[in-house]
């Protein structure tokens, strides 16, 4: 029985390597990179967002917002993660992962 198995994980693991072997020769995809997607921005003067955050979290999102806005990437993702430290709810989280989505940052964006 032991025998069975063994052979049988060596002819899946062969039939696996010769699959992507062949699926590598005839691939012939163009790489061409992909473009951040088109997010807009969120507005933080909404009754809700005044609502729903605290004064100083909607201050520094602002000025995330500005920054990004200026094309200051990397300022602008620090002050949303400024933000989701003030206020780590799932808004603050969701607005992070959509900067990181805007910057092109998907591996991130994904993970928030």
């Amino acid at each position: 029985m032991k025998h069975l198995l063994l052979a049988s994980t060596v002819l899946l693991a062969g039939s696996v390597s010769s699959s992507v072997a062949r699926a590598d020769d005839n691939a012939k995809v163009d790489a061409a990179p992909t473009e951040p997607p088109k997010i807009p921005f969120a507005s933080y003067d909404s009754a809700r967002a005044v609502r729903a955050l605290h004064v100083e979290t909607r201050k520094i999102l602002k000025e995330a917002q500005a920054l990004e806005k200026a094309g200051k990437m990397d300022e602008a993702l620090e002050k949303y993660r400024d933000a989701w430290r003030d206020a780590p709810y799932v808004e603050m989280q969701a607005e992070l992962g959509l900067a990181e989505a805007r910057a092109g940052h998907m591996l991130p964006c994904a993970r928030n």
